[in-house]
């Protein structure tokens, strides 16, 4: 009697009301208690097609809009980064060109000093010609190597004070000889000779020798040094325009004058700019008869006597050793035709640039895919920091693939016209 129970209750589960453990449970609310008719989630192959195919054409146009931007900020960066190459890149090239050719005409003028006087001076002063003249003795091969460069070599040294120009001219106006320096007209005379000398050059790339050749006005001077000496010119008229085709301007006129070719406008070579410029004083004396290079072409004949190949003619200094002859060689010696100057030279484009240009973008565009491919590589190794191996991978492969598109742009300037 007056025992008490006692009991265990069971463990109450957090959240849980007392008494209630291993029951289901309901929403407490006023009134009768709520049953859970919860209904099952729809499947998702339930859900509408039209919302489903919207979904899919979105990503779809997303996706083909990023692939677009890409390639569009890609390309644009290739065009700005080859404007950067013929701004900038074309100079540093002329640069090195025009330092090696200083040298290499500071070294023409020294061997020049080395020859007689007496010869020097009957070349740059001759004497009038008579009826009793006797002909001139020939020249030493040496010298007449010097007064006969070959494409490429450097034959003057030009000065315009006016615009700040100091080049040295290199003979030809090809492609390769204007990325030089400004280049000498091989059918015309050497400056400081008798007749139209004429003198191509850029006015935006490759140092753009001939940048500010529209400032030139009547009266301004022109000196061209060349291995006879310094001849002086002054401009005879304002600078015009003419269109490419319009070669007469190279022609003589029967007086002594310097003609200077260049682009028209600046950063186009829609139309080409002449400066005229007379020579003051007297001109220096023609090459005698038989200095100026000859052609020679070489006819390999059979035993028979029949011609059976002929081997392609080559510019050579005269000699005065007889060539040797065989049975089966034939020498013959002629005159160097002397083709029409054409203001398109160097300046038109050079279409044999294409097999390199299509070679050369090729490389680029593997050694850029390499690279991409590299990159999400090695993000993907390790974990963390996913950016970082990234930007990692590019930043190696940036010299090699700026090499590789460094000799692309070469050839597309190659193949563009030059201006």
């Amino acid at each position: 009697m007056g025992q008490r129970r006692s009991y265990s209750r069971p463990p109450r589960c957090p959240g849980s009301r007392r008494g209630t453990v291993g029951r289901r449970q309901y929403p407490r609310r006023r009134g009768k208690p709520v049953i859970d008719t919860e209904e099952p989630p729809i499947a998702a192959e339930q859900a509408p097609d039209s919302s489903s195919r919207s979904r899919s054409l979105g990503s779809s146009v997303a996706a083909a809009l990023n692939v677009l931007g890409r390639v569009l900020i890609g390309s644009g960066v290739l065009v700005l980064l080859f404007v950067v190459y013929q701004l900038w890149g074309t100079n540093l090239q002329e640069r090195r060109s025009q330092s090696a050719a200083k040298a290499d005409f500071t070294e023409q003028l020294a061997q020049v000093d080395a020859f007689d006087d007496a010869l020097l001076e009957s070349l740059r002063n001759p004497p009038p010609s008579s009826p009793t003249a006797t002909t001139a003795p020939p020249l030493p091969t040496e010298l007449v190597s010097l007064l006969t460069p070959q494409p490429g070599e450097p034959m003057a040294l030009i000065r315009i004070p006016k615009i700040g120009v100091e080049k040295v001219v290199v003979q030809g106006v090809s492609t390769d000889d204007l990325k030089k320096g400004p280049g000498h007209y091989d059918e015309s005379p050497l400056p400081g000779q008798a007749g139209n000398a004429a003198i191509a050059g850029h006015r935006t790339t490759y140092g753009a020798p001939f940048h500010n050749l529209d400032q030139l006005v009547a009266g301004d001077e022109i000196a061209v040094t060349t291995v006879l000496g310094t001849a002086t010119y002054r401009v005879s008229q304002e600078p015009f325009v003419v269109t490419p085709d319009q070669v007469e301007v190279l022609d003589e006129f029967g007086d002594n004058r310097l003609t200077l070719t260049s682009c028209h406008p600046k950063y186009s070579a829609r139309e080409r700019l002449i400066v005229t410029a007379v020579l003051v004083g007297e001109p220096f004396g023609a090459l005698p008869e038989g200095a100026a290079p000859v052609q020679v072409e070489t006819v390999v004949t059979t035993p028979d006597g029949l011609p059976a190949t002929t081997v392609p003619s080559t510019t050579v200094a005269p000699t005065t050793e007889a060539p040797p002859t065989t049975e089966s060689t034939t020498t013959t010696t002629t005159a160097a035709a002397a083709p029409r100057a054409d203001l398109d030279q160097g300046l038109g484009g050079d279409s044999t640039a294409w097999p390199a240009v299509i070679g050369w973008g090729l490389v680029s565009a593997l050694v850029g895919a390499l690279a991409w491919v590299a990159a999400r590589w090695w993000s993907r190794r390790g974990e963390g920091r996913a950016r970082l191996r990234r930007w990692s991978v590019y930043a190696v492969a940036s010299p090699f693939f700026l090499v590789v598109l460094y000799m692309c742009f070469e050839n597309v300037d190659r193949l563009l016209p030059a201006y």
